[in-house]
């Protein structure tokens, strides 16, 4: 049952290599590479803080409270951790 599955998972593989171009492997290859390199990089501390940030601005742009929470990683808000938050 197992080897089958494989099988089958193998083939659309084999499919998908047949409709997706060698620039779109070579871009989903740098991306990939890419992701893993700024994870190891980049503390996720800061990358939430990032988000925050970019998240917060586009707020003040598109005309959201500023004051409302952000839920970033696993439910905690901006509020709730120290994160610092842009000035208004």
């Amino acid at each position: 049952m197992q080897i089958t599955s494989i099988a089958d998972k193998l083939d659309d593989l084999v499919d998908a290599t047949r409709r997706i171009g060698k620039k779109a492997w070579r871009m989903m290859l740098y991306g990939a590479a890419f992701g893993m390199i700024v994870n190891d990089m980049v503390p996720p501390h800061v990358l939430q803080g990032i988000i925050t940030s970019v998240i917060t601005g586009l707020g003040h742009i598109f005309g959201l409270d500023a004051n409302a929470a952000i839920t970033v990683h696993y439910g905690v808000t901006a509020r709730e951790t120290s994160i610092p938050r842009m000035a208004i």
